[in-house]
């Protein structure tokens, strides 16, 4: 199912100096940390194009 309200609302309004940084690197440590789960490629998830196995949001 897609969203209406967009991935980061905190960017918005611009980036602050060094923000969009820390934002990058926490978005993608976090990233990291649901595919290191177990499961996490057999789990459904929701993408931007809808909800789909793990194993395709991979590659997305």
């Amino acid at each position: 199912m897609m969203r209406a309200e967009p991935f980061l609302p905190a960017l918005d309004a611009g980036p602050v100096p060094g923000a969009l940084k820390e934002t990058f690197r926490a978005s993608a440590a976090a990233l990291v940390a649901a595919f290191a789960g177990p499961g996490a490629l057999e789990r459904t998830v929701r993408a931007p194009i809808g909800e789909v196995p793990g194993s395709v949001a991979l590659h997305l």
